[in-house]
């Protein structure tokens, strides 16, 4: 048996014990005390109740002869162990940065990554639309939550990005669409919506002009698949204009 495998039967063992710890806790009180008295012995001590107190005893010394063999065999497999306890520690390390990767890796993320020397008013603009995307977000909108003219957002947009409004909101949904149909977990017309887009034949012909394959055959083939960012997609839609 390995010493992990004792570890485990030697704390079930003292899960039990302490479990009749408690019981026999309440026996010694009630008939300890009565044979003190004289008023009663432990023959009057029904039998179930008996056989506790001696599981009990008998698992203290089963416990604790495995509590020593579990020190020897921790000390004559201290360099093995050493290793495992290495091991389990750079797995435990490579799945935290793992996660702090897929953290980093949200939409928000990836749009402001890609435009760079912004100033603060555009970068809370963008963060806005990377966050809302999946709803039914317009120029006129988004200008009236910031206060501004739609004409002027429209100019102020294009002047710190150089892309209109539609391109950068509809590259983001398209970036997240992409993700979706990479993960294959979900129809077409649901990645559609989830996406922001409500057209689906609209979708899937801006995906087709844009990718040179069918949102299906994008999901089916991974050989199609790309992680692509989005300004890779914004050069590709403004290929499309040209």
């Amino acid at each position: 048996m390995s010493p992990y495998e004792i570890k485990i039967v030697f704390l079930y063992l003292i899960s039990i014990r302490d479990a009749l710890k408690g019981v026999n806790g309440q026996i010694k009180s009630t008939y300890h005390t009565k044979e003190h008295m004289g008023l009663t012995t432990w023959a009057d001590v029904p039998d179930d109740k008996v056989l506790c107190y001696l599981l009990e005893r008998q698992l203290q010394e089963i416990t604790t002869n495995i509590s020593v063999k579990f020190e020897i065999e921790v000390w004559y497999n201290r360099e093995s162990l050493g290793q495992d306890l290495k091991k389990e520690k750079c797995t435990a390390d490579i799945v935290n940065e793992f996660r702090e990767r897929q953290a980093a890796d949200t939409m928000e993320n990836r749009v402001l990554g890609s435009f760079k020397k912004m100033d603060t008013q555009i970068t809370q603009i963008i963060k806005y639309m990377a966050a809302h995307f999946q709803e039914d977000l317009s120029l006129p909108v988004l200008a009236e939550i910031y206060h501004f003219s739609s004409v002027y957002l429209s100019r102020y947009i294009k002047k710190e990005t150089g892309y209109s409004f539609v391109d950068p909101l509809m590259c983001i949904r398209l970036l997240h669409a992409l993700k979706l149909l990479e993960e294959n977990q979900l129809r077409v017309q649901l990645v559609c919506e989830q996406s922001g887009f409500r057209d689906q034949r609209y979708f899937s012909q801006i995906f087709k002009r844009m990718l040179g394959c069918k949102p299906i055959e994008y999901k089916k083939n991974r050989l199609l698949q790309k992680n692509y960012t989005l300004l890779e997609l914004l050069e590709m839609k403004s290929g499309l204009k040209e």
